[in-house]
């Protein structure tokens, strides 16, 4: 005779796959979200790199204390130390 399951376990078990679901739903949504957010710092930090290259070597220096060959570093300074 095949075993009946309580009806909490019942629940239990057919909610388990919406459950699994949920969190596979939630994980690749806050990966996507963090994938997004990269893109956008990303972009912000091409767009410093831009305006820096618009300044003059004086303009450079006086500012920010680099010299030109140093906006990239400059920029990502926060990533690469």
């Amino acid at each position: 005779m095949p075993q009946v399951l309580p009806k909490s376990q019942f629940v239990e078990y057919k909610t388990a796959p919406l459950a699994i679901l949920m969190t596979a739903l939630k994980k690749s949504g806050n990966a996507a979200l963090d994938f997004l957010t990269q893109v956008s710092i990303a972009q912000s930090r091409t767009a410093q790199i831009e305006q820096m290259n618009l300044l003059s070597d004086h303009e450079l220096a006086e500012r920010f204390q680099i010299n030109r060959d140093q906006i990239v570093t400059y920029v990502f300074r926060d990533k690469m130390y």
